[in-house]
């Protein structure tokens, strides 16, 4: 009987290390600083490859799909509105810990956010904020939108 129950304990522990950690990734939509509702009508792609990833999404909740290590694209879309960042190293994708994505649209009031020589012929701002709820510290990712 002690036998049995050392087996199953051992194999409840081996079944338990291999297990890979699971972290949240919870997203956000703001529209000039208002919080949107966004549950389950957002997508998240990934470009990489040439090849379109898509991230499952369950309420404010994503996960994301296996990446290999080339730079990739990330296209954030809720209704009319689609925020592409170029560039994205995959490493700001890879989570180690919980995280908190912020997607953010500011259409005025964004002077402070860009250079003033070519503010003439910016029209809007899009950012992705990225932060660690762990340790670690945040980013963001900046686009301006021209005319």
């Amino acid at each position: 009987m002690k036998i049995t129950y050392l087996i199953f304990l051992l194999l409840l522990l081996i079944n338990c290390s291999c297990q890979k950690a699971r972290h949240h990734l919870t997203v956000h939509f703001q529209i000039d600083k208002k919080n949107i509702n966004i549950k389950n009508a957002y997508n998240v792609d990934i470009l990489q490859k040439g090849d379109t990833l898509k991230a499952n999404i369950d309420g404010d909740y994503l996960e994301l799909p296996e990446l290999s290590n080339d730079a990739a694209t990330l296209i954030f879309t809720y209704q009319k509105y689609k925020l592409e960042f170029k560039d994205v190293e995959v490493e700001k994708l890879r989570l180690n810990q919980n995280m908190d994505w912020k997607f953010k649209v500011l259409t005025s009031n964004f002077s402070n956010m860009v250079n003033t020589l070519n503010l003439g012929q910016v029209t809007g701002i899009q950012v992705w904020e990225i932060n660690p709820l762990e340790h670690g510290d945040g980013i963001d990712i900046t686009v301006p939108v021209y005319k």
